[in-house]
């Protein structure tokens, strides 16, 4: 007997059904819808911008600056719902 490992795995491999490839495709085209407009942003913003904070000078593209302020705005965001999350709630006479 001759076995083919490259057949074997075909063979495991669970067959896709067609709602499944659907699926993969809108999640690549979604994937494209946003990645495009991306690279272009990131493309046309990549003139230098210096950035002054009291004695601190930094000097870095528009693109990554603005991408800065992004994360840190969704991480000031998170952290605070999460410290809300942990008070304990408050009785309704206070």
């Amino acid at each position: 007997m001759d076995f083919n490992l490259a057949e074997e795995r075909r063979a495991l491999r669970p067959c896709r059904a067609n709602g499944s490839m659907k699926g993969e495709f809108v999640k690549r085209l979604v994937l494209l819808v946003i990645a495009v407009p991306v690279l272009l942003f990131i493309v046309q913003n990549f003139q230098v911008a210096e950035v002054r904070f009291l004695t601190w000078r930094i000097a870095l593209p528009h693109a990554l600056l603005i991408l800065l302020i992004f994360a840190s705005g969704i991480l000031t965001g998170w952290l605070l719902r999460a410290f809300s999350a942990e008070s304990p709630p408050r009785s309704p006479h206070e």
